[in-house]
Parts: structure tokens; sequence; C-alpha cells
């Protein structure tokens, strides 16, 4: 889709997309307009492992996507 308009890094489209989404979600926290989140002690590294990879293939999913379509 974007490579017809001449924008072929998808790559850079997702750094861009997180970027944005960080700097709006500081905004918000600064802001104090979420919720303050109950700290936990301990995260087991299986849920760490299982959203990282969830994420990753997310990400890499929609970059294929991206050039294909």
């Amino acid at each position: 889709v974007l490579s017809k308009v001449g924008f072929n890094y998808p790559i850079f489209l997702t750094f861009i997309h997180y970027l944005v989404s960080w700097l709006f979600m500081a905004t918000l926290n600064v802001l104090s307009l979420l919720p303050a989140a109950p700290s936990a002690k301990t995260t087991p590294l299986s849920s760490l492992v299982a959203l990282g990879t969830v994420m990753s293939l997310s990400n890499g999913l929609a970059n294929v996507s991206l050039k294909y379509n």
C-alpha cells in the first residue's frame, strides 16, 4: 500500500508508531490522566517471554503485510 505512494520503509513506520504512542502515553502519565497501576514485586519470566514473542510476531507479520499488500 505505502510503496504505491513512494514510502518503502515499513520498519521505520513501526518505529514512528511506537515513538508517537510512547510520547502520548508519557504525556497522559505526566498529566496524571492514567490510573496508577498497582506495583508488582515480581513478574514471571515466562509471561515476559510470551508477551515479547507475541509482540515480535505481530510486528513482523504487520510489516510483511505492508510489503505485500
